[in-house]
């Protein structure tokens, strides 16, 4: 698995290099942000990092507790804020770096890893993971609304995103998603409760599949 974690990480970034290096400020994110072939070393990370966690449990353990990672959280933290997705920086290399980061930190709060105020923090995720398909779906969206009010600094740009699409995503799912499901249980009803509909407080301790 990590020999095939490496392939394929090696051939999405020479894809991106090749397709994107060319694009600086004008990129169009058909062709530069969202091919599956540019994207999918990222999937595959989540992928490797699950099979560590299920099968290398030694190897996990130390994935998780190695210093380096947060020096990687810490960079990929900066790189979102300070440059912009126009930037060749940013969909070329800058992608990676990006996904090794949120692979770091989903494992750490999956091992509920570090001190209180960062296990006080994974707890938080895990709530907000609750309605995390809701904020996938809606977030292009809630982008739309947010150009219109043309922020000029990325990092505003970023927090803004990241908070409003959160906010926005976890509204969507109270006032459609949720109801919906339920309205199908009542006219389909299934043999088991669906976990989707068990409260934040109620549901198990997310995978690292899940999340």
């Amino acid at each position: 698995m990590p020999i095939i974690f490496v392939g394929i990480a090696l051939f999405s970034l020479a894809c991106r290099f090749l397709v994107g290096w060319k694009q600086n400020g004008t990129i169009d994110p058909f062709t530069s942000v969202f091919p599956t072939h540019l994207r999918i070393d990222g999937l595959m990370f989540g992928v490797l990092i699950c099979y560590l966690m299920r099968f290398r449990p030694e190897a996990f353990q130390w994935f998780v507790r190695w210093w380096g990672g947060w020096a990687v959280i810490a960079v990929a933290f900066v790189l979102l804020c300070a440059v912009p997705l126009e930037s060749r920086q940013m969909h070329t290399w800058g992608f990676t770096v990006i996904y090794l980061g949120a692979g770091f930190l989903i494992a750490k709060a999956v091992a509920h890893e570090g001190p209180r105020p960062i296990r006080f923090i994974s707890g938080l995720l895990a709530r907000i993971g609750f309605y995390s398909y809701s904020i996938y779906l809606w977030q292009v969206f809630f982008f739309q609304i947010l150009a219109h009010f043309h922020i000029k600094s990325p990092m505003v740009t970023y927090w803004c995103f990241i908070i409003g699409a959160v906010l926005f995503g976890i509204a969507a799912s109270k006032v459609i998603e949720i109801p919906v499901l339920h309205l199908r249980d009542r006219l389909f009803p299934g043999l088991s409760k669906p976990p989707i509909l068990a409260s934040p407080a109620e549901t198990p301790a997310p995978t690292v599949a899940s999340v």
